[in-house]
Parts: C-alpha cells; structure tokens; sequence
C-alpha cells in the first residue's frame, strides 16, 4: 500500500510499519520498513524536514517526540 492513499482510515502505527484498518475494522494495507526521522536524520536537515512539513499544514512536534 502506498502512504499516499491513506485518507482518512484509521492507522495503527507499530515500531517498523503502519496498518490502515478498513470500515469493518479488519486490515485493508500495511506500509513496512518506516524509520523514525529524528533517530536518522542529522539536525540540521530534521529541521528543513520539519519547516517543510509545517508548510503543508501537517503538525510537526507529534512527529518529533
């Protein structure tokens, strides 16, 4: 399942992946291998991250805690 279809289903978010749950509650797609970014990312570009990511309206700290 791509990320980019994901558009208003529930999500469960696991250490390594993220399941998008369907209407009924069973699993309609999972998206394997996610990193977190603030464990990979020097500071200086988790910030670029961060500044482009606050452009698109998407809420930054609940990603960088």
């Amino acid at each position: 399942m791509e990320i980019t279809k994901i558009n208003g289903e529930e999500i469960k978010i696991g250490k390594t992946s993220i399941t998008v749950k369907g209407d009924n509650g069973k699993t309609k797609g999972v998206i394997k291998n996610c990193n977190v970014i603030n464990n990979l990312l020097p500071p200086r570009t988790l910030f670029e991250v961060a500044y482009k990511l606050r452009k698109k309206n998407i809420k930054v700290m609940d990603f960088l805690q």
